[in-house]
């Protein structure tokens, strides 16, 4: 492909569903020239700031209240913090009998510790929760009791306590923030190639020219991908 499309003509751009400070340095440092973090909440291309949509604070604490009702585990994410409910992290650096959260999350625990706060955050991209199996709570039933305010999709973080999920901003998804890096790098969108294998995916690989599922990819994920 080389020969025939240089490689400053293939500008690559890292698409999580992770906040800024979530993000490996040197995942970035391998060609990447900016990121869309939070599913599509904020993105930066060579540190222009090209997205940036927030939920708000009573927003946020009305959430946070239903959640806590529950019993659930919460992250807050945003491009300055996460905040964490009381003990939603030890999961990722405790080795519980169960075994806590699936795969090694040491590194991930190292890189965000400077960056985690206390309480619920002014604003924020979106949150990552936990609903217990013992709430009886569906991810659909947290979509019908918000009455479809917000965006709701399955997390893709394997949570033996219960049904892994992500809020965010009504319509907020990774298709949003590939539209806005696509517009500030003045490409069309459907001449992009989107990459993905999970829930948080399927939007951007309806929206991109080229959609590529991964050989891990959810049935809904490859539905969506060319």
């Amino acid at each position: 492909l080389e020969r025939y499309i240089p490689l400053t003509m293939r500008p690559l751009i890292l698409c999580t569903g992770r906040s800024k400070h979530e993000i490996y340095p040197w995942l970035l440092s391998v060609g990447f020239i900016g990121f869309i973090g939070g599913n599509g909440a904020y993105a930066e291309v060579d540190g222009h700031v090209v997205q940036d949509e927030r939920l708000s604070h009573p927003e946020i604490v009305e959430i946070s209240s239903w959640l806590d009702d529950l019993g659930a585990g919460w992250l807050w994410q945003s491009p300055e913090s996460l905040n964490p409910s009381q003990n939603f992290l030890e999961r990722f650096v405790g080795r519980s009998a169960d075994g806590g959260i699936q795969g090694d999350w040491s590194s991930f625990a190292e890189q965000i510790a400077p960056y985690v706060r206390e309480g619920i955050p002014t604003t924020a991209s979106k949150v990552t929760f936990t609903l217990p199996h013992s709430c009886g709570v569906t991810l659909d039933d947290a979509r019908e009791h918000f009455l479809n305010r917000y965006t709701i999709v399955d997390g893709s973080i394997v949570n033996p306590d219960g049904l892994t999920g992500e809020l965010s901003a009504l319509g907020m998804s990774k298709a949003i923030g590939l539209t806005k890096v696509a517009d500030f790098l003045k490409v069309s969108v459907h001449d992009t190639v989107a990459v993905g294998d999970s829930a948080n995916d399927v939007e951007m690989l309806s929206v991109a020219g080229i959609g590529v599922a991964m050989g891990n990819a959810t049935p809904a994920a490859r539905a969506a991908a060319d």
